[in-house]
């Protein structure tokens, strides 16, 4: 009953293997690779026939990326195995060009160019990718669950527009102070995600009984007698989560003050 797959088991996954083709190959046959995968991906997803489906399905379910996982991970998929693997195996190969995107960026920084030439680079590749990502969507649907190609795509082009606005005020610039949270955030990365998912799941566990007799948990009770009736039910569920991450981040920013940074 263990599920196998997972974020950060996907995140080893890709690491793994892209640090070792990193490692042992030049940018040009990574840049082909990362290429080759997106398509690969693409046309696996068009042209295999799932049975009971026919080709070409993105639809929940009925994929060939939830098929194959079926066939390699069954019984293994925890609460997935009826709607798919978000993290799937066959979902992995555009992961991977994910992960090389964030490679290539690397690569661009660590190059004896001026900074704000980097800056313009990555704007203009960031547009670009997402005008490709939308474009591509025209045939090849944007889904996150499925990871398809148009979303590696995409918000590789968003990731490299925000990246670069905060090289631009933060490295270039040299505008520091603002980005702290950030910084307290990313030292315990992996720490505040574990224990976040975790104290999520357990606050739900310690249940109280309602006036109307029916029995809550404490994230309901908060919500539903005091996020709700304050800010309407569409504004409160965007108020509990920047009330949770601002919890967080205070708890985050006592270890970093402690230099207590957990890493994996």
């Amino acid at each position: 009953n263990i599920r196998i797959m997972g974020v950060l088991q996907r995140i080893a996954l890709c690491y793994l293997i892209v640090s070792i083709i990193f490692l042992n190959t030049k940018l040009s046959f990574q840049i082909f690779l990362a290429t080759f995968l997106l398509f690969l991906y693409w046309a696996l997803m068009e042209w295999i026939y799932v049975p009971g489906v026919g080709y070409g399905s993105y639809e929940k379910a009925k994929n060939v990326a939830v098929y194959f996982d079926r066939f390699v991970l069954s019984g293994h998929m925890g609460s997935y195995e009826k709607i798919g693997e978000p993290e799937g195996l066959l979902s992995t190969l555009p992961s991977l060009t994910t992960t090389f995107f964030g490679v290539f960026t690397g690569v661009l920084l660590r190059m004896k160019k001026k900074p704000n030439l980097k800056v313009s680079i990555m704007m203009i590749t960031g547009v670009a990718f997402i005008l490709f990502g939308f474009i591509w969507a025209q045939w090849l649907p944007i889904n996150k669950q499925l990871w398809t190609s148009s979303y590696s795509v995409l918000t590789a082009g968003l990731g490299l527009i925000i990246f670069s606005i905060f090289y631009l005020f933060i490295d270039v610039l040299n505008y520091k102070k603002w980005a702290k949270p950030f910084i307290v955030f990313g030292t315990n990365a992996i720490t505040v995600y574990v224990l976040s998912i975790v104290f999520a799941k357990l606050i739900t566990l310690v249940k109280f009984a309602g006036k109307d007799g029916n029995s809550y948990h404490i994230r309901a009770l908060f919500y539903d007698n005091v996020l709700a009736p304050l800010f309407g039910n569409l504004n409160a569920s965007l108020i509990y989560a920047i009330l949770y991450t601002l919890m967080w981040c205070g708890i985050m920013w006592i270890l970093y003050n402690k230099k207590i940074f957990i890493k994996v």
